[in-house]
């Protein structure tokens, strides 16, 4: 498994970078974008899968929400030279809590073979989808607009790099000598000498990756690298351990089947519903 881990995970770096190149290409991070945007869906369709245990269709309000959120971001700077308003994105957000209200009464009242408690619970996991997946990686979109050109890409690559590196780490050393579980009940299989290493490599690839490229780290001096690679790392555990608690919640193993040993896109992006936002927060504080 580790192996097939390792081969799949070096196709994913491979096509990072070939994204990377073409939005530099482009000179805007297109690509970038569709692929968050991506992801976040499909995301969202295994979450609201999970909590429902079937299709519904207050996914498609989920979905076409989120996309509104990533477009109107892509719009405003590419077309207007400017960045979306947070405004903006509320207002998005309570328009589409109001259309998933709105579906609920309606199926109430039309779908008579339906018990009432199905809409309340498609509410629930509606909004729960929006506020878990849709906001936290729309920052993405925020983080990779902030540069001229297709620049911005890399900017997140590096970001999505260390938030991974707790992850790689965190399976490398919990496979090769872990031995205390962290949260058992949660999840059996993290172990503390994992998430040592995972915080190890995450800081080395922080300061490496400052080494090499200082113009994407704003000026960071040493203890503020220190400082995001601590919070970067224990952000991404803490996503890790929140949708394990999701997913046991919901009585499944793996949220889909994208990759195979990685499961689906949830699990892919599990992390970075924290890391992202607060690297978001720290580069605002820090600017």
């Amino acid at each position: 498994m580790r192996r097939t881990r390792l081969l799949i995970g070096s196709g994913l770096v491979a096509l990072l970078v070939a994204m990377v190149a073409i939005d530099a290409k482009i000179g805007f991070p297109a690509l970038g974008l569709v692929v968050a945007l991506f992801l976040t869906l499909v995301s969202q369709a295994e979450l609201i899968h999970m909590i429902r245990g079937k299709a519904r269709p207050v996914t498609r309000l989920v979905q076409l929400a989120t996309a509104a959120i990533f477009v109107s971001k892509a719009v405003m700077s590419y077309v207007y030279d400017r960045p979306a308003s947070a405004e903006l994105t509320l207002a998005i957000l309570c328009g589409a809590a109001l259309l998933i209200l709105t579906q609920a009464t309606l199926r109430l009242q039309f779908r008579q073979g339906e018990a009432a408690s199905e809409h309340a619970l498609d509410v629930g996991a509606g909004l729960f989808a929006l506020a878990y997946l849709a906001l936290p990686l729309s920052f993405m979109a925020d983080l990779a607009l902030r540069f001229e050109g297709g620049e911005g890409t890399f900017f997140v690559a590096i970001l999505v790099f260390i938030s991974k590196c707790g992850d790689i780490g965190g399976y490398l050393g919990g496979s090769t000598f872990g031995k205390r579980r962290v949260m058992p009940r949660v999840s059996p299989k993290k172990s503390w000498e994992g998430s040592a290493t995972g915080l190890v490599l995450t800081i080395a690839a922080t300061f490496g990756l400052h080494a090499a490229f200082p113009q994407y780290f704003f000026g960071l001096e040493t203890l503020q690298l220190v400082i995001l690679a601590v919070v970067i790392n224990l952000a991404t555990q803490m996503g890790d351990f929140s949708e394990s608690m999701v997913k046991r919640s919901c009585g499944v193993k793996d949220s889909g089947a994208v990759l195979p040993t990685f499961g689906g896109a949830l699990d892919i992006v599990d992390s970075l519903v924290f890391s992202i936002p607060v690297a978001a927060m720290i580069f605002a504080l820090a600017v």
